[in-house]
């Protein structure tokens, strides 16, 4: 299966669905996302207008294959009532939302993986369904992740963002970085609080044609 081909999900494949950047999971003490045949039972799936969604492949994890849905998140939300009644009955289900930072310190590692990754993608699908030269309809490309604009030729691909993260010591002390003392971080719920440590190594993007040893220095 091609990156970002469109295609008819097998049952047993996992689907990330995404709402307001969250992800739908099972309920459970261990992270796992439904497959296409749970899923298609959740009440609110006839609700996506799947004659006008598209499963669209992500990646596979050995042989776990993983895919999103390409949808009109905003008229789905209308039809369900708002977001609160979308999680209430959901969470009656067996399901909730995550955001994918949240995700990061369940377990197992690999579908916490694939929830990074993949909110992440279904993100990158969800911003470039229409062309930012000419707004037409975009395209899947058929040989790698690129949407492409059958008018104009414009392609999109995923935005990449290098960092970068260094040790800076001074004989036996390490130079840190201080947080805001209102940043908040999430939990393993996805629940927000203020860390007991604000201290982190210096870290930060690398600007348009600057090497990573230039921003180090900077």
């Amino acid at each position: 299966t091609k990156a970002g081909e469109a295609v008819k999900a097998k049952p047993a494949d996992r689907i990330l669905f995404a709402s307001e950047g969250q992800i739908l999971v099972l309920s459970g003490e261990e992270l796992a996302f439904p497959t296409r045949e749970r899923f298609e039972k959740w009440t609110f799936f006839p609700m996506i207008r799947p004659d006008a969604a598209q499963y669209t492949y992500l990646f596979a994890i050995d042989e776990e294959r993983y895919f999103t849905l390409i949808y009109d998140e905003k008229a789905f939300l209308e039809n369900v009532g708002g977001k609160e009644m979308l999680r209430q009955v959901s969470e009656e289900e067996g399901f909730s939302f995550l955001p994918p930072r949240a995700m990061r310190s369940l377990d197992p590692d690999h579908e916490a993986y694939a929830g990074m990754m993949g909110g992440m993608l279904t993100g990158y699908y969800r911003r470039s369904r229409y062309c930012g030269t000419c707004g037409a309809r975009t395209e899947h490309s058929e040989t790698e992740r690129m949407m492409h604009c059958p008018v104009c030729g414009n392609t999109i691909f995923p935005q990449i963002c290098p960092s970068v993260i260094v040790g800076v010591f001074s004989g036996d002390r390490l130079l840190t970085t201080r947080y805001n003392q209102k940043h908040l971080m999430f939990d393993g719920t996805g629940k927000t609080f203020r860390p007991v440590v604000h201290d982190a190594l210096v870290a930060g993007y690398i600007e348009a044609g600057e090497t990573a040893e230039d921003a180090v220095r900077r």
